[in-house]
């Protein structure tokens, strides 16, 4: 929420030669070449922050952007960005090869595809802040609930860090997780 693609021109540099990488901006147009995947507004009684609405809007989006790529796809999302990369993921498994989610969390109403065998084998690491103002610990718990309820495999790196993440962290994906 509030970037462009251009700020991950850095973590780009960092997996180029062993991917092919794409950065996508969000659909709607905040300003000044900032975007988002929708609104945002944290919501106490369901303990989330994305919009259902939007948040659906964008996973078709994207679902039919990447609809007849023939490659396999690992997504990386960032806050938002990892928000939308769970419903990819879980809604769409056969498209979406594994995802490495970076301070998100699976938003229960954006789950609107659940139901497929193929998660055998598909994995989500988790990469998430034990200081993350914005995605609280209860979310974290809500997202593994979520995900071993659909027997997804999932690792979770948590950092001391709050909504943020570090190069170092990020190399893990390189040397440390297999996706």
């Amino acid at each position: 929420y509030g970037d462009s693609k251009e700020h991950f021109n850095d973590l780009k540099k960092e997996f180029e030669g062993d991917f092919d990488i794409l950065t996508l901006n969000g659909f709607f147009n905040l300003s000044d070449g900032n975007y988002s995947w929708g609104k945002v507004g944290y919501k106490e009684e369901t303990n989330t922050w994305f919009d259902e609405k939007d948040g659906r809007y964008s996973t078709y989006k994207l679902r039919d952007y990447f609809k007849e790529e023939r490659r396999e796809i690992i997504l990386i999302g960032v806050s938002q960005g990892a928000t939308i990369g769970y419903s990819l993921a879980i809604n769409y498994p056969k498209t979406f090869k594994s995802l490495v989610a970076i301070n998100g969390y699976a938003q229960k109403g954006l789950m609107i595809n659940v139901y497929h065998p193929i998660y055998s084998g598909y994995r989500i690491l988790r990469i998430n802040g034990k200081n993350d103002f914005l995605i609280n610990q209860n979310m974290v718990k809500t997202t593994t609930k979520i995900l071993d309820s659909l027997d997804i495999e999932n690792k979770i790196i948590e950092h001391q860090e709050h909504h943020s993440y570090s190069k170092k962290k990020l190399l893990l994906l390189k040397i440390g997780y297999t996706i």
